[in-house]
């Protein structure tokens, strides 16, 4: 079954309109007629794509032999890569563990419901407010991701005098929900066209980010684990590097400004390697790690945005394919 590209002429008719020819194995493979409707899409990277109208898609998941940990992934990446509904099957039913499990994913993922828990299926529907993903419902949801990670930054030297690290891990976890459902935006959009209004350029920069978000929230995650074993006097050795990621974090929610964020860069690192010198305390030591990381992680953030936002005018022309593209279909 052939599966490529076809290279076709523009054609007048008569009405004064212009025309460009399906391939015939497209359609046949497809089950398409004379009548069939398509949807004619022009995209952000300036093509026109014509798509087949689809229903939700779906998946059958059979459980009966992963285990929780692995169940709980899969059911993450699914949702992450778009799917719409997730059917679970088992012929000899779900255990209590399966159940709570996807019961208590509702608090993970957003828009995620289960419809209806019988004894050898499970289904599991996401529904999508969002008709059209753009960069500014992207950002939205990039800033509010960014808001959870200071919020639970800013807390832990709060946190240290409580020794309670509950508060903070909820709101790690609202940050982790954002940027989930920042991947299951991508995916929507890369695999529905007409939601799509991302030029490929972004695509690729707003993945990486999503990525450099998790590492970040990873980091805060494991100095919640070492701030509760701090002293009072260690923790006012941190204090000045989470204030000065903290000033970054609003510095990257209002602007693109490189230089101001380098700058507090050098001042994280020279935070740190004074910090070093005072102490051999480890917990100590990996918490400014940690911090340093987040700094890293989001000067990366924003050279990736500056660098995107230089190319935006970037202009192609069309090739000459006649002389290497045979005519098909």
């Amino acid at each position: 079954m052939s599966r490529g590209r076809y290279l076709r002429r523009i054609q007048k008719i008569k009405t004064g309109s212009f025309m460009v020819s399906l391939p015939m194995d497209w359609v046949k493979r497809n089950n398409l007629s004379s009548q069939s409707p398509v949807f004619v899409i022009e995209d952000p990277n300036n093509n026109v794509v014509v798509r087949i109208p689809t229903s939700k898609c779906l998946v059958e998941v059979n459980v009966s032999q992963l285990s929780i940990s692995v169940l709980e992934d899969v059911l993450k990446i699914l949702y992450m890569q778009g799917l719409s509904k997730i059917i679970l099957k088992s012929e000899t039913g779900f255990s209590e563990e399966v159940v709570r499990l996807v019961r208590s994913l509702r608090q993970d993922l957003i828009g995620y419901e289960v419809e209806d828990i019988g004894f050898k299926q499970i289904i599991i529907e996401v529904k999508d407010s969002i008709e059209y993903v753009d960069s500014e419902t992207f950002m939205r949801y990039f800033k509010k991701s960014l808001r959870y990670l200071k919020s639970a930054l800013a807390s832990l030297p709060s946190h240290v005098q409580s020794y309670n690290a509950k508060n903070v891990k909820e709101v790690l976890l609202e940050a982790k929900r954002t940027y989930r459902y920042l991947a299951r935006l991508l995916a929507l959009a890369l695999k529905e066209p007409e939601r799509n209004g991302l030029p490929a350029s972004l695509h690729v920069v707003y993945i990486e980010n999503i990525t450099r978000l998790r590492e970040i929230a990873y980091y805060i995650y494991r100095m919640v684990d070492f701030v509760e074993s701090l002293t009072p006097k260690d923790v006012e050795l941190l204090k000045p590097m989470i204030s000065v990621v903290s000033r970054a974090i609003d510095l990257l929610e209002n602007g693109l400004d490189i230089d101001a964020l380098a700058s507090l860069r050098e001042e994280v690192n020279s935070s740190e390697e004074a910090l070093i010198a005072q102490t051999h305390n480890p917990k100590l030591i990996h918490s400014a790690f940690a911090l340093r990381r987040i700094m890293h992680n989001l000067l990366r953030i924003v050279e990736n945005f500056y660098a995107v936002a230089k190319v935006q005018d970037v202009k192609c022309v069309a090739e000459e394919l006649e002389k290497t593209v045979e005519f098909s279909g």
